[in-house]
This record gives structure tokens, sequence and C-alpha cells, in this order.
């Protein structure tokens, strides 16, 4: 369960690795806005997607989901170097995702012009 500007890498997996998967999204509203039923957000385990279903089992967080996928489709690494390499990558996205959401989340002009 995805909204529909969050989870693209998580569809990456399935779709490269011709994983059979059902695709439930969330349509976007506006920032921090998704119509997402009480039947669904009550499942979810922060009332927020992305949220990765399975065989009974549930799984939140799309840093977390992705690296599930990547272990389940072999595409992790040859190694553990390997590994750690992807996993670099990673957070240095998920920081430059933090730095862009806090630049434009401050409303001073002033600020947001650094």
């Amino acid at each position: 369960m995805f909204s529909n500007t969050i989870g693209s890498r998580n569809h990456s997996y399935y779709g490269n690795c011709n994983a059979d998967w059902k695709d439930n999204r969330i349509p976007f509203i506006g920032l921090g806005q998704y119509p997402i039923p009480d039947d669904i957000k009550e499942r979810l385990r922060y009332g927020q997607v992305p949220m990765l279903e399975f065989d009974g089992k549930r799984l939140v967080q799309s840093l977390a989901i992705s690296r599930y996928l990547a272990k389940q489709f072999d595409l992790v690494g040859k190694n553990d170097f390997e590994a750690a390499q992807a996993d670099e990558i990673v957070d240095a996205c998920r920081d430059m995702l933090i730095m862009y959401m806090i630049h434009f989340h401050e409303q001073d002009e002033a600020k947001q012009a650094y």
C-alpha cells in the first residue's frame, strides 16, 4: 500500500523480479494529506504508508521494506561489503530527503533562499 508519491523504489523490486503482487495506492491530495480509509489506517503500525502485506504479515517504513525486498530478490550484493555499499547509498539518499523536507517545510523565506 503506497501513496502516489512514496514507494516507487519498492514497486521496482516487484516489477524487475517478476513477482506476483497487487499495487494498492492511496491518492495524494497534498503534502501530508492522504485520504486513508479507517479500515486501512487501523492496520498501519504508525498510521502512515507505505506498508507491505504478505502471508498475514505487515511491514511498514519504506527503508525497512526496501531492505527486506532487496534481500528477498537477491539484490543486496554478493558479500557483506557490497551490502554495506548499498546501505550507504540508501542512507545518503535518506539524508538528502530529510534535508529537502526541512527546507520544504521552512516558513522563513530568508532561510528558504539559503
